[in-house]
Order: C-alpha cells, then structure tokens, then sequence
C-alpha cells in the first residue's frame, strides 16, 4: 500500500478543490479502507466509478482505518472536513462493531463548547470557516513536505501482525490462554504467523458475545444506550459537514458473518459465539436506520443484496 503525503491511503488529494471536481469523504474501519485488495478495488473507488454528477468529476477520499469506530471517524472528521472542501460524507458503519464500540463511551462535543468560535461563526460564518480551513491547510501542506510519501508491503504487514499477536497473547489471563489453546491448530498457527487479522483473534477471546450481541431489539437496555449515542455522533459529524454545504448519508456495510455462510462457519471455528438468526435477522441494520433517522440523515442498507450471495466463498481477511 502507499500512503500519500497526508497520511492517507489513497491518491494525492489538491488542496484547495477544483472547482469542477465533486468530493466525496468516506470514513470507516478496515472494510472500508480494503484490508488485503488493493486501493483500486475498495469498494469506495469502484463507488467513485460508478457515481455521476453532471458537469463534475467524481472523487473519493478514502478515510478508512483499520480497527476504528465512530468516535474516531467524529475525531477525524473535525480536522478533514473543513480542510478537504467536500460535497458529500459518507459514514460507513460496519454491522455490529460500530454499534457496540460507543456504548460505555463519553462523547465530547467540542465544537459546542468552544462559546468564541460558535460566536464567530454565528456573526461571521464565511470568513470564520476560511480561516479555519487556512490554519488547517496551511499546517499540514507544511507537514507533507516535511515528510515523504510512504510505502510498505505484504512482507512487511505480515511482521506487523506477528508483533501485534505476541502483544495480544502476553496479557491473556489464564482463562483467555485456555480459549486460546482450544483454537483450532491451524488458526493458532496463522495468528502467530501474522496470516490472519491478530486484533479478530483477540476480540475472539475476549468477547466472543460480540457477534450475537446486535440481535438483540433496539430497545434492549444494552442496544438503546448504544444506539442514542451512535446518534450524538452522526448528528456532530453531519453538523460539521453543513458548515462547508456538504450532506451527510449513513451507509450499513455488511459484516461477512451476517450475509455469508462460510464466513459465519469461520468465526464459529474462531469460538466466537453463533446462531443461525444472524443471517436472517433485520436488527444489524434496524439500529443503524434508527440511529440516522434521529440524526435527521438518510441510511442505505445494502444487506439483502448480499445474502442472495451467501454461500459464495469468503476467507478470514474478508
């Protein structure tokens, strides 16, 4: 992968904006960003392909992060969305993780509490967003030429994910070694190995009711809490994004384990919990719809189309 002169994965990004070129910023986890395919084959650049706007030139910014959650894409998106002069957000939420990541969490909503800036803002709002987007730009073009494009390769992400699995495994109590020890020889091996995703195997171990845990109903005094907060965040990052006139869109993106049956037998092998409702149940997306519908946002689930495919091959990294 090369990471451009920014910090991102993905192709140099002109700043300031062309004014023919419409932007789209999408924030995500490791679905998005395109863990293991290549940057062209993310579905955020095949989006970018497909996508018409008369009179413009369609462009993606892909904002993914391996291993993130909601209240990362709302800290990132303070920083990008002024600086990167979008027309469109995407918030791409994986099913079941970014739901449950925000329960048990504070959200600060910083943007409210600075009383000077939304003063401003209120009195002046085009000079007072030029002026943040000047500091904001002119920081990081500093930054960039300071600091060369980089690149890494699979043999390089393999050492990567050995290191990560002997970090995981040197805290596991005597209980979590257990589980780990009854994982199949073969998967133990490609987790010391750094051929599988180290962070699934810990997740695994630890909370293997992670993945039974969505289907649970929207009004579960365990699913609620998640799903009120889930709505502060969309509603502060699509705040953000009216400041600039982008829109803001939710986007389901289905977790393998729900819509495909190989890859509900591959985490059933991994000891995470399992049943047959998850890929059936409606719930994965349910809270997600709800959740935007508070924010006052559209949501797009995409579900259904993939589990017409279910019994399509799929592999760990997928």
């Amino acid at each position: 992968m090369t990471i451009n002169s920014i910090g991102i994965r993905d192709k140099e990004i002109s700043i300031p904006k062309d004014k023919n070129t419409f932007r789209i910023l999408v924030f995500g986890d490791s679905y998005t960003y395109g863990w293991g395919v290549d940057i062209t084959d993310t579905w955020v650049r095949r989006l970018e392909n497909k996508i018409k706007v008369i009179g413009k030139i369609v462009e993606t910014v892909n904002l993914g992060k391996p291993g993130t959650d909601p209240l990362f894409y709302l800290e990132l998106a303070k920083v990008s969305i002024p600086l990167l002069e979008l027309d469109l957000v995407l918030i791409a939420l994986l099913q079941g993780d970014d739901l449950l990541a925000v329960c048990g969490s504070e959200i600060k909503n910083s943007m409210n509490k600075n009383i000077l800036y939304e003063t401003l803002y209120y009195l002046f709002p085009n000079i007072t967003k030029n002026i943040q987007k000047y500091f904001t730009q002119k920081y990081l073009i500093k930054m960039s030429r300071n600091k060369p494009p980089l690149f890494t390769d699979a043999e390089k992400n393999q050492q990567s994910a050995r290191n990560s699995a002997q970090e995981i495994l040197m805290p596991f109590n005597e209980k979590e070694r257990a589980r780990f020890q009854s994982l199949d020889e073969n998967i133990r091996s490609a987790f010391l190995d750094g051929l599988i995703n180290p962070f699934l195997i810990s997740i695994a171990i630890k909370t293997p009711e992670i993945t039974t845990k969505p289907l649970e109903d929207s009004s579960s005094p365990s699913i609620q809490p998640c799903i009120e907060k889930l709505t502060q965040i969309l509603i502060e990052i699509a705040s953000i994004g009216e400041r600039i006139g982008a829109k803001t869109v939710v986007v389901s993106i289905p977790q393998s384990f729900y819509v495909n049956q190989n890859a509900w037998e591959n985490i059933k092998r991994l000891q995470f919990e399992v049943s047959l409702e998850m890929l059936t149940s409606e719930n994965i997306d349910k809270h997600f719809i709800i959740s935007a519908e508070c924010a006052q946002l559209p949501c797009f689930v995409l579900t259904e189309p993939f589990r017409k495919q279910k019994k399509i091959p799929i592999s760990f990294s997928q």
